[in-house]
């Protein structure tokens, strides 16, 4: 039984692979992708200090001593 010629393979197999690459690459670059919508913009409130107590400035006076006011 004859042997099985494998030393042209490369030389057929890299340009075939090669040209799947181009014509893949080509109709890429003509498809026209559809984009999701844009999430609206939420309504934030925006804040002078990054951290805001959630208690009242009289109740923590109530806690410190009346010397150092």
């Amino acid at each position: 039984m004859p042997q099985l010629n494998t030393t042209v393979w490369p030389a057929m197999i890299t340009p075939m692979l090669l040209t799947l690459f181009l014509i893949t690459q080509l109709k890429m670059l003509n498809t026209n992708y559809h984009l999701p919508p844009s999430p609206k913009p939420m309504k934030m409130k925006s804040y002078n200090k990054p951290w805001e107590p959630k208690m009242n400035e009289n109740l923590f006076a109530s806690f410190i001593a009346p010397t150092i006011l």
